[in-house]
């Protein structure tokens, strides 16, 4: 377009026209290759990663004559395939289209291949997200889902690869919960609870070991303070599928919601998540998310009769709860356009603050909708 430092007004109108058909019709195409392209690396890595199963077994065998490791009539041991089966199912389903498919087939995937399902792939688009789901056919694919989101549940992350959690039955949606419970507080502090333990680093492992509410010492013993601490997670629990139950929830959704809010995970019983709720349930669980985002030590300060040092005198739980309602507000003035009235905007903004600040995972709105100032 340009030499000699000179340029051809008739050029620089070719390519404004090149730069507006690519933001009007080309952007388009642009933006779902590129989601392709990293659909393909990003299978490329998982592929890698799936562990493949190994079918053989050791068995003793006599060497028949002499060679480089073993003399002859030397017994040793060699791995045999005695049914033939070849392991990688698992890693081949990921570009497969049914069981049979990837069992039948030879070795690890190629590139070109992985590259060719990448592109064959659907795109479905939700405003400006575009979206490609990818979904392992082989039987056995569902055990991994398990031990991932069991994993999630246990060390309170709130991540799950499920595309349908209502497809459940009850008492495994149960006892998914339940796992963010049981690693709110932490398996090793419940451990020290109950046995009896020594040493000074004891204080360091309960500390490391209770990846939901914050926890400190609260009296000499390690052993005290870890039960003073499942006491105080007991108590909130409780109180919380009572005040569930009195908003109009079964005993299981009020045990279900209790285990996940308390335990600062995020695991629901609806896709939805919490939003299906109504407002008083969504409240609650508002108030018992910041309830368990706060240190632990605070509530044993109000069990043993000193509020003043617990709260009026705790800056910790003054700038918390400073931070988290000025947080709320400004976001409900800055998305209070999307809904009826700055009440509810505030509600949600609230709850979606909440949330995140205790890490616990729930949700009441899709905040990548929102504007730059709410989603920063």
């Amino acid at each position: 377009m340009g030499k000699m430092g000179s340029f051809s007004a008739s050029d620089l109108k070719k390519f404004q026209g090149r730069l507006n058909r690519l933001q009007e019709k080309e952007a388009d195409v642009f933006m779902e290759a590129c989601v392709k392209e990293l659909a393909a690396r990003l299978l490329t890595k998982v592929i890698e990663r799936t562990p493949v199963g190994d079918y053989s077994i050791e068995k003793e065998v006599t060497a028949k004559r002499d060679s480089k490791n073993h003399k002859k009539g030397d017994v040793y041991k060699e791995k045999v395939n005695p049914t033939g089966k070849k392991g990688g199912t698992l890693r081949r389903g990921w570009i497969a289209q049914s069981h049979e498919e990837a069992e039948s087939g030879k070795g690890r995937p190629a590139h070109e291949d992985i590259l060719e399902f990448a592109n064959g792939l659907k795109i479905s688009r939700l405003g400006d997200t575009l979206k490609i789901e990818i979904v392992n056919p082989v039987e056995y694919a569902s055990y991994v889902d398990a031990l991932f989101d069991t994993i999630s549940g246990f060390t309170t992350t709130g991540a799950s690869v499920l595309s349908s959690v209502e497809e459940l039955s009850r008492a495994t949606a149960f006892w998914r919960c339940f796992t963010h419970w049981s690693g709110g507080m932490g398996v090793l502090v419940f451990i020290m609870a109950v046995l009896p333990l020594s040493g000074s680093s004891n204080m360091h492992l309960m500390r490391a070991e209770s990846p939901g509410p914050s926890v400190g010492k609260l009296v000499p013993k390690v052993r005290q303070t870890a039960l003073i601490l499942y006491k105080i997670y007991l108590f909130i629990t409780i109180l919380q599928v009572v005040l569930l139950m009195l908003a109009g929830l079964s005993l299981y959704e009020a045990l279900t919601l209790s285990f996940s809010t308390v335990g600062t995970g995020g695991f629901a019983l609806l896709n939805s998540s919490i939003a299906s709720y109504s407002w008083a349930v969504q409240v609650i669980i508002i108030l018992f998310m910041l309830l368990c985002a706060l240190n632990f030590n605070t509530y044993y300060l109000l069990l043993i009769r000193r509020p003043k040092e617990a709260l009026l005198q705790n800056a910790e739980v003054k700038w918390f709860l400073i931070i988290v309602f000025a947080s709320a507000a400004a976001i409900a003035l800055n998305i209070r356009h999307g809904f009826s009235n700055l009440a509810e905007a505030f509600h949600v903004s609230l709850f979606q603050v909440s949330t995140l600040v205790s890490s616990t995972g729930f949700a009441t709105a899709d905040f990548n909708l929102w504007p730059e100032f709410s989603k920063t």
